[in-house]
């Protein structure tokens, strides 16, 4: 391709594109595979979210858990609030989130980690004030 037409082409790319170009230069050359994804961010990240998101985890290692998982907590959560909360009976209470897709025993240990979780923790929303 002429030089002309690179620099046509390049002029064309979008923000996105660019920033998406670079953090696949940066995976390549740096050779290491845990880069390999980093040109996806873009893609749904503005780009004051994604630098944003380096700054704070920049030089971090971070797995990205599978939706499944973050449902399985969301459910013990609920079952929690409904528990915990609201005072509804444990077994009502497992019986109002419980669906037959669900994993029973998943459902179950995410609620006794989120009881473990809170106990232990203090948790307060921005603007809480004691």
């Amino acid at each position: 391709m002429p030089k002309s037409n690179i620099v046509k082409e390049l002029n064309n790319l979008s923000a996105k594109d660019i920033f998406s170009m670079t953090l696949f230069a940066l995976y390549k050359l740096k050779d290491n595979p845990k880069y390999a994804t980093l040109s996806e961010l873009v893609y749904v990240l503005d780009k004051e979210s994604l630098f944003n998101f380096l700054s704070v985890f920049e030089g971090l290692t971070i797995n990205v858990p599978k939706l499944s998982e973050l449902q399985e907590i969301i459910y013990g959560l609920m079952l929690f609030t409904l528990v915990n909360v609201q005072e509804v009976p444990y077994d009502e209470a497992f019986n109002q989130v419980y669906k037959p897709s669900m994993d029973r025993e998943a459902l179950k240990k995410s609620y006794e980690t989120i009881c473990q979780v809170i106990d232990v923790n203090e948790f307060k929303r921005e603007g809480d004030h004691e």
